[in-house]
């Protein structure tokens, strides 16, 4: 595996999207490279500075109200 391919799986590698034997690919990539080792560390150290909670946001009422019709109709039409 190269360092393209390679930054392109790290993300999923840290959301463990990641197949086991993808996954064994990027470590084994990780181990040997220090630049890729280095930017998943980046990664892990912001993923940890944002929790997932504080990324979540509540749409205001007046959007949902606007938004939900459209929903219902776009599930129920066959």
């Amino acid at each position: 595996m190269i360092c393209a391919e390679t930054e392109i799986m790290l993300h999923a590698l840290l959301d463990g999207e990641l197949d086991a034997g993808h996954a064994l690919e990027v470590e084994t990539h990780l181990a040997t490279c220090p630049r890729c080792a280095a930017q998943l560390r980046a990664y892990r150290e912001l993923q940890q500075a944002m929790p997932a909670g504080q990324l979540r946001l509540t749409a205001p009422m007046s959007l949902r109200r606007r938004v939900s019709p459209t929903c219902r109709r776009a599930t129920s039409t066959p």
